[in-house]
C-alpha cells in the first residue's frame, strides 16, 4: 500500500493482468500491509536480476508511471525519477544490458519529448549493471595507484572484500551473495581520487572499474519491494565446475537448476513481506529433488497467485517441451493463505493462454481457477504442488500404504556407451542369445554373450518393446571393466544386479504416460526401462492392471506430471490392499490382465521386430491377399476393442475401489490403446 492514497481500484481497469486478492483472512493481510506501508512511489525499488534486454523493466516503467500520475507528480520529471530511483537491473551479458538501457531511455522519451535534451543538461545515472569481474586488478596496482592516496578507515578492507567477491563474477552473475558494506563512503573516496588535480589515465581507468564494482555490489546486496525475473534455465550438469561448486555450497536445496537457485536469490533480494515474481519451468512444483525447496518456500513465505502456463507459453517457437509456471511470492508467511492458481496448460499457444487468462480473472468462479492453502498438499508423500487435487485424494495419500510396501521398483544400469554394448536382437547370431535366463547363474552357465535388455521404448502397455540385447558375457565383464575405467568403480552405473533376469514389470521412463508391461524372466534393464519386482509373484498381474489404470495415472500426475517418471514417484502410489486380499476382486482383475497380456503379445509377435515372430499374418496359403487382409483387419479390430473394453472395466474396478467416482471416468480414448489396428500400406510393406 502507498500511504493509503492508492489501492487496486485505482488501477485494476488499466492494468489488464492485475489479479485481485480474494482471501478470507483479509484482516491478516491488512495488518501486514499497514506494517509495511510505503510512504511514496519514490520509495518503491524494483529489480530484475536477470534483466536481459530489459522487457520486464520496461513494463514496470509503465506501471510506475501510472502510479506517479495518480500521486500528482510533474509528468516531465517522472521518467527521470523512475530511472534513477525505482528501477534496477543486473545481467552477465554486456550487450543485453546496453539494449535494456536503450529501451528504458526510449521509454522515458515516450513520456517526455524533451527527455534527450534533459539528459544532455543533467547526467542520467541508470541503476543497471553488466556484472564485471575484478580479475586483473592486482594488489600491487591497488597499492601504488589507490591505497596510498586514500586513508579513510575501513576503505582497504571494503575494497579488498569486493575484489574477492567479484573474482570470476561472469561465471556466477547475480546469484553471488555480497554483504552490505559502506558503499556510499567507497563511492565518495573513489570519486574524490578521480577528480584529483593531476588526473592520470591509468588511475582513472582503474577508478572507473572500481566504481562499477561498487555499484554492482550495492545493487546485489540491496533489498527491494518487487523482484521480477525470467531466470536462466540450466541444469546442474550443464554448468561449469566453479558454478556447480558455488551452487552446491550456497544453494543446497535449489542447486539442481539455475532457475530454482534464482528462486532463493529473489527471496534474498526481496524485503521482508515484499514480493518477488518469476516465470520458470514447472518442474520445481513436482520433482522429488525439489521437495526441500518447496518446504523452505512454504515455511518462509506465501505464494500469492500462480498461473500454470504449461507448454508453448512464449510467442516464439520455443517451450514445446518446457512446461512453465508464473507466480508471485510474498517474502513472509501468512497462515492459512489461499493461493489463487489459474490452469492454462490445455491452451495450445500463448495467444490463447492470454485470452483465457483474461476471461477467467473476470469470473467469480471457473473450473480452471483454484483457491487453496498450498500447505495442505504437503500431506502428499512427494509434497508436490498438485493444486487440482481434492481433499479425498489427499486423504488417500495420507492414509493408505504405498506401492513400495509390496513391490521393489528399481532403476537399472547405464552402460556408459550404448553403441558399444547394445544391439537390436536381429543384428547378431541368434545362437549367441540367451532369451530366458532365470538368474545370474543360469546366464553364466549358458555361455551366451547376448541377453534381452529393457530400454523403455515407445509408450506401450501390457506387453512388448522387446527389441534390444546387451553384451553380458561372463556376468557383464566388458561392461563392468569399461565402467570401472571411466568411474573407478562400476557400481556407480551398474545397480540392482540382484534383480537381473527376474520376472516383473517394466515401464517407459520418458513418456507423457507410463506404459507398464509384463516382463518375463531373462531381462536386464536400464534407467529408461526401469522395472518393478515382487517377493510374491502372485501380485504381478493385479499390480500391472492397477498401474495401467487411470487411477494410477492420476496419482502419478499428482506427484510428477513431467515427462520423466521417477522410481520414487512409483513407490509412493497409494495402494488399496483389497485388490490383493479380496479373492473376488483379485480374481476378476487377474483374468482381465492375463487376457490383455495375451492380446498385446499376439499383436507384438505379429510383426517381424518380435523375436517370437513366426509368419506374416497376410501370408496364408490358399487365401487371396485381399481376403487375408480382410481377415487380419477384422482380427485386429476385434482385439483392439476387446482390449479397450477390458481397460475400461479395470478403470471401473479401481475407481470404485478408491471411491473416485466423482474424480474420474472409466472411459478411454482410442489413442490410449497401444496395440495397432490393421493398416494396408504399412502391413503390405
Amino acid at each position: 500500500t502507498l500511504n493509503g492514497s492508492m489501492d487496486s481500484a485505482d488501477f485494476k481497469e488499466k492494468w489488464s493482468y492485475y489479479l485481485e486478492d480474494e482471501n478470507d483472512n483479509i484482516h491478516e493481510l491488512r495488518k501486514i500491509e499497514e506494517e509495511n506501508e510505503i510512504l511514496d512511489v519514490w520509495d518503491i525499488k524494483v529489480i530484475d536480476p536477470c534483466m536481459g534486454a530489459g522487457h520486464i523493466l520496461v513494463y514496470a516503467f509503465d506501471v510506475l508511471y501510472d502510479m506517479y500520475i495518480k500521486a500528482g507528480y510533474d509528468r516531465k520529471e517522472i521518467p527521470r525519477i523512475i530511472l534513477e530511483k525505482n528501477l534496477y537491473g543486473l545481467d552477465i551479458d554486456n550487450r543485453a544490458v546496453q539494449l535494456g538501457s536503450f529501451a528504458l531511455i526510449m521509454k522515458g522519451r515516450e513520456y517526455n519529448e524533451n527527455f534527450f535534451k534533459d539528459i544532455e543538461k543533467r547526467h542520467l545515472e541508470l541503476n543497471l549493471c553488466s556484472i564485471e569481474e575484478s580479475n586483473g586488478i592486482t594488489t600491487t596496482m591497488m597499492k601504488d595507484l589507490v591505497y596510498e592516496k586514500i586513508h579513510r578507515k575501513g576503505f582497504v578492507e571494503d575494497i579488498e572484500y569486493l575484489l574477492e567477491a567479484f573474482m570470476d563474477a561472469k561465471d556466477y552473475g547475480s546469484i553471488l551473495e555480497v554483504k552490505r558494506i559502506n558503499f556510499e563512503a567507497l563511492k565518495e573516496s573513489l570519486k574524490a581520487l578521480e577528480n584529483h588535480e593531476e588526473p592520470m589515465v591509468e588511475i582513472n581507468a582503474l577508478i572507473e572499474k572500481l566504481l562499477n564494482l561498487v555499484k554492482q555490489g550495492e545493487i546485489i546486496s540491496g533489498k527491494y519491494d518487487a523482484v521480477i525475473t525470467n531466470p536462466p534455465y540450466m541444469g546442474l550438469r550443464g554448468v561449469n565446475d566453479k558454478l556447480s561448486k558455488y551452487l552446491c555450497e550456497k544453494y543446497p536445496v535449489s542447486k539442481y537448476d539455475m532457475f530454482s537457485a534464482y528462486m532463493e536469490v529473489c527471496q534474498r533480494l526481496a524485503k521482508e513481506n515484499s514480493f518477488y515474481a518469476m516465470i520458470t519451468p514447472h518442474s520445481w512444483m513436482f520433482l522429488t529433488s525439489f521437495g526441500a525447496l518447496r518446504e523452505k518456500l512454504l515455511n518462509e513465505g506465501t505464494f500469492i497467485n500462480m498461473i500454470h502456463l504449461g507448454a508453448r507459453a512464449f510467442e516464439e517457437n520455443v517451450g514445446t517441451i518446457v512446461q512453465n509456471v508464473a507466480f508471485i511470492f510474498r517474502n513472509g508467511n501468512i497462515p492459512f493463505y489461499k493461493t489463487r492458481i489459474i490452469d492454462l496448460t490445455n491452451e495450445e499457444n500463448s495467444v490463447k493462454k492470454e485470452a483465457e487468462y483474461l476471461y477467467i480473472k473476470k469470473q467469480c468462479s471457473n473450473e480452471k481457477s483454484y483457491n487453496m492453502d498450498i500447505k495442505t498438499l504437503m500431506k502428499i508423500p512427494t509434497k508436490s504442488i498438485a493444486y487440482w487435487v481434492s481433499n479425498h485424494v489427499i486423504e488417500l495419500f495420507k492414509d493408505l500404504p504405498t506401492l513400495s510396501s509390496i513391490t521393489k521398483p528399481r532403476q537399472g544400469i547405464a552402460t556408459s556407451d550404448n553403441k558399444r554394448f547394445l544391439r537390436s536382437w536381429f543384428e547378431v547370431n541368434r545362437n549367441e542369445i540367451k532369451f530366458d535366463a532365470a538368474n545370474k547363474e543360469e546366464a553364466m552357465a549358458s555361455g551366451k554373450k547376448w541377453f534381452p535388455y529393457n530400454k523403455g521404448g515407445d509408450y506401450r502397455k501390457w506387453y512388448g518393446n522387446n527389441e534390444y540385447i546387451i553384451n553380458w558375457e561372463e556376468d557383464g565383464r566388458e561392461v563392468k571393466e569399461y565402467a570401472a575405467k571411466l568411474y573407478k568403480s562400476y557400481s556407480r552405473t551398474i545397480k540392482n544386479e540382484d534383480f537381473f533376469f527376474k520376472r516383473g514389470l517394466t515401464y517407459t521412463f520418458i513418456s507423457e504416460d507410463m506404459g507398464v508391461r509384463y516382463c518375463p524372466n531373462g531381462f536386464i534393464f536400464d534407467v529408461a526401462g526401469s522395472s518393478v519386482f515382487f517377493e510374491d509373484n502372485d501380485m504381478i498381474n493385479v499390480t500391472l492392471g492397477f498401474l495401467c489404470s487411470k487411477v494410477a495415472k492420476m496419482f502419478l500426475d499428482i506427484m510428477n506430471p513431467t515427462y520423466n517418471i521417477q522410481v520414487g514417484d512409483l513407490k509412493n502410489i497409494p495402494i488399496k490392499e483389497e485388490m490383493y486380499t479380496c479373492p473376488e476382486i483379485k480374481d476378476r482383475i487377474e483374468k482381465i490382465v492375463i487376457e490383455n497380456i495375451e492380446i498385446s503379445k499376439k499383436e507384438w509377435d505379429s510383426f517381424e521386430l518380435s523375436w517370437e515372430f513366426k509368419s506374416h499374418p497376410l501370408a496364408k496359403k490358399g487365401i487371396k491377399l485381399w481376403k487375408a487382409f480382410q481377415m487380419w483387419e477384422e482380427q485386429r479390430k476385434d482385439d483392439f476393442y476387446r482390449l479397450k473394453k477390458n481397460e475400461e472395466i479395470l478403470n471401473e474396478i479401481f475407481i470404485e475401489l478408491y471411491g473416485l467416482e466423482n474424480e474420474l471416468s472409466k472411459d478411454i480414448d482410442d489413442k490410449d490403446i497401444t496395440i495397432r489396428k490393421a493398416d494396408v500400406s504399412r502391413d503390405i510393406k
